[in-house]
Formats: C-alpha cells, sequence, structure tokens
C-alpha cells in the first residue's frame, strides 16, 4: 500500500533551505544552464533510484519527475525570468530521465500556471525565507495521487501525467559542503563533493549509500536508541551493504558501489573514520563485495535485487 509520510512533504519542504548558491546576481543564461545540468543530474540519478526499489520501501509516495523553481527566490529574479524566457516567478527547474514528466513531453524552463487546478500564485513568498514558496509546491507535487494535470503558460491544455510509485526522499546539491549525508528525510550532496567529478554510476553509488539510510529508516532508528557510536557504525555499515542492491534495481552495475570506493576510500580514509562511525575504506569494500554474489542470485531468480528477501541485516532494529 502507498504510504505517504510527513518525512516526505518535511523533506520537499526543505527544497534548498542553504540556498546561498542560487541567490545569483547578474545571472547569465550560460551560468544558469550550468546551475541547471547540475541539479537535473542529481534529480535524475535520484528519481532512477528511488523509484525503482519503491516496491521495497515502507513509505513511499507518487513522483512525477518534476522539480519546481522559484525565479523570485534568487538575487537576480529578472535575470533567471529571462534565462527561462518566462514572465512569472514559477518554472520546470528539472525533468528526471525517464520519468512520467519526460514522457509527458514536460521540458526544463518551461513556467507552470497551475498544478492539478491549484494556481501556483497562492502559495505565498516570503522574501525572508525565499525558498520556502518552491518547497512548498513540491510538496504539493508529492502529496498528489498518481495522476495529475500541470497547466503551463505556453500552452493552453492541461497536461496530464501518471506518476510513479517511489521510495520517499529527497536529493539535492548544497552549495559550501565537500560532503554527502542525510538527516533521514533528504540527502544534501555538496557542490564541492569529488564524487560530483566521477561517472553516473559511482555517483550513483553515493547517493544509493545515503538513501539505504532513509529507505530503512536509519535515522528514526538511531534516534530511539540515543544515537550511540556503536549503533551508528552498525547503520553505515548496512547502508554500505546495501548499496549495490539499490543500485542493481536502478539498472546500474552493482559492482559501481565497490569501483566508487576504491576510487575515493584511498584518498578519503573510507569516509569520517576519524569520527569513528565508519571502518576503514577497505573494510568497507570488502563488505561492498560480498554482497555482489548475493545481488547476481537474487536477480537470477526473478529479475530483481530484492532486498527485502535477499538481504539479511547484521543486526535487529526493533
Amino acid at each position: 500500500m502507498r504510504k505517504l509520510c510527513v518525512a516526505a512533504l518535511a523533506s520537499a519542504l526543505l527544497l534548498n533551505t542553504t540556498a546561498a548558491a542560487h541567490e545569483l546576481d547578474g545571472v547569465s543564461t550560460a551560468s544558469f544552464e550550468k546551475l541547471r545540468e547540475s541539479d537535473s543530474r542529481i534529480h535524475s540519478i535520484s528519481h532512477k533510484l528511488r523509484t525503482a526499489n519503491a516496491a521495497f520501501c515502507e513509505n513511499t509516495q507518487y513522483e512525477s519527475g518534476i522539480l519546481l523553481d522559484d525565479a523570485a527566490r534568487y538575487g537576480d529574479p529578472a535575470a533567471v525570468r529571462t534565462a527561462n524566457a518566462i514572465d512569472g516567478d514559477i518554472f520546470i527547474h528539472a525533468i528526471a530521465e525517464g520519468s512520467a514528466a519526460a514522457r509527458a513531453g514536460l521540458m526544463a524552463g518551461q513556467e507552470v500556471v497551475s498544478l492539478s487546478g491549484y494556481e501556483v500564485t497562492q502559495a505565498t513568498f516570503d522574501p525572508e525565507q525565499s525558498w520556502l514558496r518552491a518547497g512548498e509546491l513540491n510538496a504539493m507535487l508529492a502529496g498528489f495521487a498518481q495522476e495529475m494535470t500541470v497547466t503551463l503558460a505556453s500552452i493552453d491544455t492541461p497536461v496530464t501525467l501518471r506518476s510513479e510509485l517511489a521510495c520517499t526522499g529527497y536529493v539535492e546539491l548544497v552549495p559550501h559542503y565537500s560532503r554527502a549525508t542525510t538527516d533521514g528525510v533528504r540527502v544534501s550532496i555538496g557542490r564541492d563533493f569529488v564524487g560530483l567529478t566521477y561517472p553516473d554510476d559511482e555517483l550513483a553509488a553515493v547517493i544509493a549509500h545515503e538513501l539505504a539510510h532513509i529507505f530503512v529508516g536509519h535515522t528514526q532508528w538511531l534516534k530511539s536508541r540515543g544515537k550511540k557510536r556503536r549503533d551508528i557504525r552498525q547503520t553505515e555499515r548496512e547502508a554500505d551493504r546495501l548499496m549495490p542492491w539499490i543500485l542493481a534495481n536502478a539498472g546500474y552495475d552493482p559492482a559501481a558501489a565497490a569501483r566508487f570506493m576504491r576510487r575515493w576510500g584511498p584518498d578519503n580514509n573510507g569516509g569520517l573514520r576519524l569520527w569513528r562511525k565508519h571502518d576503514g575504506w577497505d573494510e568497507r569494500l570488502a563488505m561492498i563485495e560480498a554482497e555482489l554474489p548475493k545481488i547476481r542470485a537474487s536477480l537470477a531468480r526473478d529479475g530483481t535485487a530484492d532486498w527485502k528477501r535477499d538481504f539479511t541485516p547484521q543486526f535487529a532494529r526493533d
């Protein structure tokens, strides 16, 4: 059964709370498109991972593949409108590849008038919290039923979408940050994170690791136990081991998780080892590689990497 939890809505409402990187003065079309390109890449990878694993997640929502944005939250709103060739403020910032929105022909840069009859101008803009209106509207997208309509300024007839089921969660790029982390609701990828220079499947691996924490409720479990260091380390091990399973269902090579660790680990010592939340990178690599034969067996059995059935946690969560 589909479950739309409060965390999913809160995730979308937190859209770019660290919006400084988007508050660009004197935006040029070229600089805006570069920003959009990086956001679109993350959005597409996230959509692929979340929709492909929906059958195994406890908490799900319908996902259209649309990521909305608000020109008014930028330092130079007029320049953003010019870059998108729009008159209003609310527009499609990105469309996830292969999504319902992509199949319906929606494109980045189109101005949005209404969502399933709700006029976007009804959403309140707060100049003191300029990101909130876009967050509210993206949360609305997450709350719609499978079928929804989008009315565009450039097209008279509303576009009807049949969205796909996806695991709850949200992935965003944030400025002035060089890590990948999650708060249990959203995944934050720093714009300075070295993994952004890696191939898509290896970048997908680190996103899958962070999403794994959300998919199985690690953050909530840790809070219930007082966030003991030992427990944190166990959840990091489980996220490492789940990473290739999540990749496999999304059509990525599950071995990309091992390739990511080999590339990233030696220079980063496997993450935050000084905090003792992670094992060393070589130990993490061994745990990932131990899952690969199990994933192949699961795929051979029925075509999916069924981590609800075939993945064995090494610790109990109650």
